[in-house]
């Protein structure tokens, strides 16, 4: 693998010398594999698995070259009916064959923009409790902060006051054990309470506003938006639909 990216990225060496190299490199069966492996990790590289159920093996298919689909229009539809998902990147307008999204749009059903959005279901739902979230959390981080703040001394010291409860009525039990239940309840209830005051600052120790990721969301939202409306379709719909083309 090293040998091989090391001629690959290099810009400073020259074609003669990286296409020695590699035809030295390739004459067996792991030098075909490092190689295809190298140019693979050279340029960006898609993760499709969110997009199909765990476990889904995917299938690459990477072109040699040359014009036509001969190869991509044949053997990707057989592999991908026998239940393999196949992965391929594609353009337009490529040479005198045009590209390959060119020919598959002919096809009645087939839409590159549906593909390409990577459709999820419930993902709707998700953007708009994010956005609701990551739009808040100023008002979110002082409305916690006024609720920590209760936990104080200078605001009442519930801790303090629940603490005095529970020995109050455990000094009490001694007499009556029919206190049991209320002893045992206090003493949830003062252990549940510092619980929650550790929860509520780790909750604001989290909140943090990302200006970035807030307009990633809308932006997102209003591609699923775009679609439903162009199809007059919900997403839900969208993903069925795709499913069954």
């Amino acid at each position: 693998m090293a040998r091989i990216k090391y001629y690959y990225d290099t810009e400073t060496c020259k074609y003669e010398r990286v296409r020695t190299k590699t035809s030295d490199i390739v004459i067996n069966a792991l030098g075909i594999l490092s190689l295809t492996l190298a140019m693979a990790a050279s340029g960006d590289q898609l993760d499709l698995h969110d997009a199909l159920p765990p476990g889904t093996l995917i299938v690459d298919k990477h072109s040699s070259g040359g014009v036509g689909d001969k190869t991509t229009l044949a053997v990707g539809p057989i592999v991908a009916a026998c239940g393999l998902p196949v992965g391929k990147m594609s353009g337009r307008g490529l040479s005198f064959t045009g590209g390959t999204i060119d020919k598959l749009e002919s096809i009645t059903g087939w839409n590159p923009e549906l593909s390409e959005a990577q459709l999820l279901e419930n993902e709707r739902e998700e953007l708009e409790s994010s956005i609701k979230r990551a739009s808040s959390v100023e008002t979110l981080s002082s409305g916690v902060s006024e609720i920590i703040s209760l936990f104080d001394a200078d605001s009442g010291d519930l801790e303090g006051t629940l603490s005095k409860v529970s020995a109050a009525i455990s000094k009490l039990k001694r007499l009556d054990n029919s206190l049991e239940g209320a002893d045992s309840l206090a003493e949830s209830i003062s252990v549940q309470l510092g619980e929650l005051r550790t929860e509520l600052e780790h909750y604001l120790s989290k909140l943090e506003i990302d200006p970035e990721q807030l307009e990633n969301f809308r932006a997102r939202l209003s591609q699923l938006s775009k679609l439903e409306r162009k199809y007059g379709k919900s997403i839900a719909e969208l993903i069925l639909y795709l499913g069954e083309t």
